[in-house]
């Protein structure tokens, strides 16, 4: 399978790219640190990042913002912190990804 990795730098997608990439073609993106960079914040960006990697078998995204603390420490802005980039980036890898994932 040929699997788009999205966040594929960080703690979690970093292990998660190794697990994959054992049994699985993984092309591996994030915001800055790899060689296909993608801004969950910007539509285009995410549109860019479809039409430079193809078809794709499946989409998998732990990619995020948040704020970290004890859950009563933290404040509205706090959790909006990560709801725009976040929350919405999600939505648009999904929707503009819906053809770019193979039948």
């Amino acid at each position: 399978m040929k699997i788009l990795v999205i966040g594929a730098t960080g703690t979690i997608g970093a292990a998660l790219t190794e697990l994959l990439g054992a049994r699985h073609e993984v092309v591996p993106a994030s915001h800055v640190r790899s060689k296909l960079t993608v801004d969950l914040a910007a539509p285009d960006s995410i549109r860019r990042l479809y039409a430079m990697v193809g078809r794709v078998d499946a989409v998998v995204s732990v990619a995020g913002e948040a704020a970290f603390g004890p859950l009563l420490t933290l404040t509205d802005t706090n959790f909006a912190l990560g709801l725009p980039p976040t929350l919405m980036g999600q939505m648009h890898l999904v929707r503009l990804g819906v053809e770019a994932v193979a039948d």
